[in-house]
């Protein structure tokens, strides 16, 4: 299922317990993360947890309120690109269960507020 703006505005934000908003677009079969300039920085988490996700590249409007990123359960072997300038606040990054080798191939030098991955 291709990421559309629609599939974006039609998904499931979620409010958790600790305050945070989710926006839930896991298990959709999505190939890429594509169309989130509808999501318009309202959350705090993005869920794209089992997809079908290769790369991570440079899609990603600015989110700077975004500060975890569940991409677990993909297909993910890279992340390319320059994720700092969008998501500027990471401070959690889960990619359990991808095709990653080493972390070399996580271009992730950039995300200063990285604590978690």
């Amino acid at each position: 299922m291709r990421l559309t703006s629609e599939l974006v505005q039609q998904s499931t934000a979620v409010l958790i317990c600790v305050g945070d908003q989710t926006l839930v677009l896991q298990n959709l079969s999505i190939p890429a993360i594509e169309n989130l300039e509808s999501a318009r920085d309202g959350f705090d988490t993005l869920d794209l947890s089992n997809n079908v996700i290769t790369t991570v590249e440079d899609t990603f409007p600015p989110f700077p309120r975004v500060t975890t990123m569940h991409l677990g359960g993909n297909r993910i072997a890279r992340i390319t690109g320059r994720l700092a300038q969008s998501l500027p606040n990471l401070r959690t990054l889960v990619l359990t269960g991808n095709r990653i080798a080493t972390v070399a191939d996580l271009n992730l030098v950039e995300l200063r507020r990285l604590r978690r991955l």
